[in-house]
């Protein structure tokens, strides 16, 4: 069982990456407006990118807590995305 501070560590960490998924979402899209990509294959590269980074988050995830998938977890990465979403504007 972790500490208080690891814990605290562990969020502030958790939060960070959610950021960082942000932040490749956004260039991801730029990317996608910028080759101007069809509909179609336009799906295909959004599955592929939402397998990526489901993949980097459990790994993360693995890393750090044995792979326990919370929901406080996931309420922290989404908070991380959507500071990051919130800065940008």
């Amino acid at each position: 069982m972790l500490s208080i501070a690891g814990q605290c560590l562990f969020y502030v960490c958790t939060f960070l990456v959610g950021g960082v998924g942000g932040l490749c979402f956004e260039f991801y899209q730029w990317l996608r407006l910028r080759n101007k990509i069809r509909r179609k294959a336009g799906a295909l590269w959004d599955l592929l990118f939402w397998f990526v980074m489901l993949a980097a988050v459990y790994g993360y995830l693995l890393l750090t807590v044995q792979g326990e998938f919370r929901l406080s977890v996931v309420s922290v990465l989404f908070l991380g995305a959507f500071a990051l979403r919130r800065i940008k504007k």
